[in-house]
């Protein structure tokens, strides 16, 4: 839920808003035909979808409705491009996994993470604002005020597809396909 008492629910039509009154259907202005799926991320009362084709929308409270952000295909190239995961920082950065890397959104551009290799299956940011993703290239850490970055673990041959840090054990369970 949001802080207005919303429950936000991604489909391939759009997002789906839950309230005790009612719903709604929020129609997503797509220009790719190509879509999969559907995501939405809500933070700190940002309501933002996106497609695995990198279209990304974000909520328009005065206009009620969801309007067009970026599309990554545009921005950085469509070959093969498959967006996994977008989350923002504490200082409202957003950041894109993708097939080509990982991005930081700055003055609406994406500015692309060199030293985080390969094609990336998730994304969080733990609870002391590190950019935690891994893919093919492994698993790392990226620090959003210094960009630095550090491999935590290789991954060989597997794919991680869920990152999920566990602050009480000090380790990450990790989803793989």
């Amino acid at each position: 839920k949001d802080s207005n008492g919303f429950v936000w629910i991604s489909s391939k039509e759009g997002v789906l808003r839950l309230a005790d009154n009612g719903s709604k259907m929020n129609r997503l202005p797509y220009t790719s035909m190509n879509v999969v799926s559907v995501e939405v991320k809500q933070r700190d009362n940002r309501i933002t979808a996106f497609t695995n084709q990198g279209e990304i929308f974000v909520y328009n409270q005065l206009t009620d409705r969801f309007d067009n952000f970026m599309n990554l295909a545009d921005k950085i190239g469509p070959n093969g491009l498959y967006l996994a995961q977008i989350d923002f920082d504490r200082a409202g950065n957003m950041w894109l996994a993708t097939s080509n890397g990982l991005f930081r959104v700055k003055d609406n551009e994406p500015e692309k993470v060199d030293r985080v290799a390969g094609a990336l299956g998730d994304m969080v940011i733990t609870a002391d604002n590190k950019i935690l993703t891994g893919g093919t290239g492994g698993i790392y850490t990226v620090d959003p005020s210094t960009m630095s970055v550090t491999i935590v673990s290789e991954v060989g041959t597997t794919f991680p597809t869920q990152l999920c840090p566990d602050t009480e054990m000090n380790r990450i369970w990790v989803g793989t396909m």
